[in-house]
């Protein structure tokens, strides 16, 4: 009776350390498919101190079209944007060393040239005792999404920035031209007689002429800290930081100069021949000057009306009397 006591027992055992085995496999399975699913949609890469690429994954490989002999030994510098802005790099860079944790957006190129966007967390790594021997990037592609919200930030005749977004971020770069105790200078900037043209020479040559101008702001505010907006019909306006008060003055000429040299020909146009624009510009120094938004708008808005006033075409910069600080 003992022996077969004994015996029912060890048969119990045994089916339950089978069941225990099957639910080691089937974790160890789940595990399996969770690692493969991080493999395939998280993409990563570890360095050295220095910035010199030691790992990669695979599906990093696979997506950029880089190969691992490729990437190791280099920074990642290989998928950087070729106008990158190396301001924002530096800060990533500081912000690494100073053994932070960074997130954030970052845009970068293929083998191919063709471009990307990843959500990309870099953090340090440490040895046992805590000394610090490299960094992992841990990224996800967020291509499509920034895609859809490119087309919800942008004017879709022009290609600029649309009013929207200007409501989105004029606060947060006023903020930031402050923290970092630079000069802030906002533009309006209307196309001459613009009606008249529309009614000269049609809403389609109308259409193409706003688009010639928006590719001349593109090319003249290009840094990442510049923006540039179509806020309506004719009216555009466009920010930029770290001029003084003459300068954006010679810099907002430059634009109209170049607008005028674009020699769309305008009959109607009560300044020459060809089509021009008038601006009403605000320079302001953020350590001393402390504003918003509207105070800003409003003084650009009456400058640019004493533009028209006094003949169009040209840039008329605010008075002390337009800008009321609060």
């Amino acid at each position: 009776m003992d022996t077969f006591l004994s015996l029912q027992h060890t048969l119990v055992q045994i089916k339950t350390l089978e069941e225990f085995q099957q639910t080691l496999d089937s974790d160890h399975k789940e595990l399996i498919d969770y690692i493969n699913v991080m493999e395939e949609y998280v993409y990563t890469t570890k360095t050295d101190i220095k910035g010199h690429i030691t790992d990669v994954s695979d599906s990093f490989c696979r997506f950029t079209g880089f190969t691992k002999d490729e990437l190791i030994g280099t920074t990642h510098r290989v998928i950087h944007m070729p106008e990158e802005d190396s301001v924002f790099y530096q800060e990533i860079k500081q912000a690494i060393l100073d053994e932070e944790i960074w997130e954030g957006d970052i845009q970068n190129i293929k083998k191919d040239g063709s471009p990307f966007w990843m959500h990309v967390i870099i953090f340090p790594r440490y040895k046992i005792d805590k000394e610090l021997i490299g960094f992992s990037c841990v990224r996800h592609n967020i291509t499509e999404s920034k895609k859809l919200e490119e087309e919800v930030i942008h004017d879709s005749l022009t290609g600029l920035y649309n009013r929207r977004y200007y409501d989105d971020v004029i606060e947060r770069e006023l903020m930031r031209a402050k923290r970092e105790h630079l000069s802030f200078s906002f533009v309006m900037m209307d196309v001459d007689n613009f009606k008249l043209y529309n009614d000269t020479y049609g809403h389609r040559d109308g259409d193409t002429a706003l688009q010639k101008i928006a590719k001349v702001l593109q090319k003249k505010l290009h840094r990442a800290s510049d923006f540039c907006f179509r806020l309506g019909g004719e009216e555009f306006g466009f920010f930029f930081t770290g001029l003084s008060p003459e300068a954006s003055l010679i810099f907002t000429e430059e634009i109209c100069k170049e607008i005028e040299n674009l020699h769309i020909v305008h009959c109607k146009n009560s300044t020459g021949d060809y089509v021009t624009a008038s601006c009403g510009l605000v320079t302001l120094n953020m350590q001393t000057d402390i504003i918003g938004e509207k105070t800003i708008y409003t003084a650009a808005d009456k400058a640019l009306y004493r533009a028209k006033k006094e003949g169009r075409n040209r840039v008329i910069m605010s008075n002390k009397d337009d800008v009321r600080l609060t």
